[in-house]
């Protein structure tokens, strides 16, 4: 991943195969905001990128972890 001002600080990456694209993704802000979504919805990148956002969370949270479920 391309870690710039604009993108902020990584928090975790995951390697996943074929396998997983029926299973969720779950990210959890500081706050506690927790948001589920399918994990065929993430598009596929390839090694330079600067990500793809699947949560925006609020001017004062910002995301703390994620699994995949």
């Amino acid at each position: 991943m391309k870690v710039t001002s604009k993108t902020g600080k990584l928090i975790g990456a995951k390697v996943v195969s074929v396998a997983n694209v029926e299973d969720d993704l779950i990210l959890t802000s500081e706050k506690g905001t927790i948001i589920r979504i399918p994990f065929k919805s993430v598009p596929l990148l390839g090694r330079v990128t600067q990500g793809v956002r699947v949560m925006k969370p609020q001017v004062s949270d910002s995301v703390a972890a994620f699994t995949i479920l």
